[in-house]
């Protein structure tokens, strides 16, 4: 770690706070990235039912995640969309891939809303 002239060196003691630190924040992410990859193959589940999309992600933003594509899902209640990392792509293997798609500017809020009012004769 670099330090800067007027930083003093860490004490034994805050090296091991640091170091305790540092492993439950990898177990977070572990943690985290098991989350998204259950969501994921769920999201993935929903394209078989659903026409859909998925669109190289042409933002730099989420690029710090990895998060490369988005999968939009055309649904009799709206558009669904979700960003989906480099890593979760073969999940969605049989999905249509596009150079563009049209957002059409929902929510987090909405489409989860759409989402819970899919009924049993929406899926084609």
């Amino acid at each position: 770690m670099a330090k800067s002239k007027e930083e003093k060196p860490l004490s034994k003691e805050q090296e091991e706070i640091f170091q305790k630190l540092s492993n439950n924040l990898s177990l977070v992410e572990k943690d985290k990235d098991l989350a998204y990859r259950e969501r994921n193959k769920l999201v993935a589940l929903l394209t078989k039912f659903f026409p859909s999309f998925l669109v190289k992600e042409a933002d730099n933003y989420l690029n710090f995640y990895n998060i490369h594509w988005i999968v939009y899902l055309e649904t009799p209640k709206g558009q669904l969309s979700w960003h989906i990392p480099d890593l979760d792509l073969f999940l969605f293997e049989g999905v249509r891939r596009m150079e563009t798609y049209i957002w059409d500017g929902h929510t987090t809020e909405e489409k989860y809303q759409r989402l819970l009012q899919l009924e049993k004769k929406d899926i084609i």
